[in-house]
């Protein structure tokens, strides 16, 4: 490509680049309240996206484009609802989402009825609720404020999320609860995603026991 050439199209972008269109908070918004929930469930989904958006949990981008996709999707009202607060009670509780977004997803494209999408939603909600309870417990906590004890948000959030991951996964694989196995798993999957420090990774090993996470996954089993 000439001199010309690349001139003319970096002009081009620089006049496009201003107009391309981003997402907001207020469109977030916008688009929970025309939706057809409960006053409620709207309160709910409206206050948790919102959070999860100034945690940065979700880009205003993602959570709309999210939100759509649930609108659009046909499925009852009652269904979507259900999806919908259960993620937005997860982000008011301070504890990750991108297990449940994924899998709504994964259902939404293998086209999984909204109801057997919802019973996964909740469920593995409560198992993102427990491994969350687990690291508060053994001290392992989120930075609120620079200077603060705690570990960045993301990091603390991708652990949550690996660990209930692999608990997840292991009972619903048919493998037993408490076979022995749970920790080396959840460690050698937390030490290969690389969304964790090494800070953070040596206090949840210090941390976790068999037994922890032998009960957690006890739980899902009993859910399931």
């Amino acid at each position: 490509m000439t001199g010309k050439c690349m001139g003319a199209l970096a002009a081009l972008v620089l006049l496009i680049a201003p107009w391309v269109w981003a997402a907001s908070s207020e469109d977030v918004a916008n688009l929970i309240q025309s939706m057809p929930l409960s006053a409620s469930a709207k309160a709910t989904v409206n206050a948790g996206f919102l959070r999860g958006i100034a945690d940065g949990r979700l880009t205003a981008d993602q959570a709309l484009a999210f939100l759509q996709r649930i609108a659009t999707s046909g499925a009852s009202i009652e269904d979507r609802q259900t999806v919908l607060v259960s993620i937005g009670q997860t982000l008011l509780e301070d504890i990750p989402v991108e297990m449940l977004i994924n899998k709504v997803d994964e259902g939404l494209a293998r086209g999984l009825p909204m109801d057997v999408i919802a019973a996964e939603v909740v469920e593995r909600r409560q198992t993102l609720v427990e491994v969350k309870a687990l690291l508060n417990l053994t001290g392992i906590q989120i930075q609120q404020q620079t200077n603060e004890p705690g570990f960045p948000r993301s990091a603390v959030d991708a652990a949550v999320t690996d660990i209930a991951t692999v608990l997840e996964n292991h009972v619903r694989s048919g493998k037993q609860a408490n076979d022995g196995t749970l920790l080396d798993t959840a460690l050698a999957t937390l030490d290969r995603d690389g969304r964790v420090a090494q800070q953070l990774f040596e206090a949840l090993a210090a941390a976790l026991t068999e037994a922890d996470l032998t009960a957690i996954a006890g739980n899902i089993a009993s859910r399931l």
